[in-house]
């Protein structure tokens, strides 16, 4: 591993952690053993870390899908998985680190946020087609535009102000539960019901 490899690993369990903005440069070369000069010559600033980190992260999650996805059985096994996945991550993700992105590092946010929305879309639409190609989804969904979005916006129910408006920690197993496989389960047909309600009983939840 090199040290620019070590610093983006170390800073991003910082960042994960603790959130963005408490995190200091000065705190993140002590951690790293090495001088600020050293730091600065690798990173420009705490944005072009940030950057580093949040591509690294995404790197990361896109290595766990395509590995999933290649151990499930279906689309709908892999659907789930992942999100099981998601939401072992998410436990012990900071609830401040995305609003202090979007408040304190916009640019950033906007690169590696929001600029892989579109990819994920993408994405979202395929499974579905492989879905239905698969007999698992209906086949006379009208738009699969309009079902990947509506699929994407239940995956984010687990935004801290979603919760906050709950009234309720986060909980995103919870949240996944009540919203996203009920979705699933109304486009799904009588074998990719099968598929969801076996998923769940190996794993002995409801």
């Amino acid at each position: 591993m090199t040290t620019r490899e070590r610093i983006i690993e170390t800073s991003t369990e910082l960042f994960i952690t603790k959130g963005c903005k408490s995190i200091t440069m000065d705190e993140i070369s002590a951690v790293n053993g090495i001088s600020k000069r050293t730091l600065y010559e690798l990173f420009a600033d705490k944005s072009a870390l940030l950057e580093a980190c949040l591509t690294s992260i995404a790197k990361k999650t896109k290595e766990v899908s395509m590995r999933l996805k290649a151990e499930s059985s279906n689309i709908l096994e892999y659907i789930l998985s992942f999100q099981d996945y998601e939401s072992r991550e998410a436990a012990k993700t900071s609830r401040v680190l995305g609003e202090e992105l979007k408040k304190f590092y916009p640019d950033v946010y906007k690169k590696a946020i929001e600029g892989v929305k579109n990819e994920q879309l993408e994405y979202t639409k395929s499974l579905i087609e492989e879905g239905i190609k698969d007999g698992l989804f209906e086949s006379g969904i009208i738009s699969i535009d309009v079902v990947a979005k509506l699929l994407a916006l239940l995956v984010g129910l687990n935004s801290p102000s979603v919760c906050e408006s709950l009234n309720r920690e986060p909980n995103r197993k919870e949240i996944f539960m009540s919203s996203v496989v009920v979705y699933l389960r109304g486009l799904s047909t009588d074998k990719g019901r099968d598929v969801i309600e076996n998923y769940y009983k190996l794993r002995n939840i409801q």
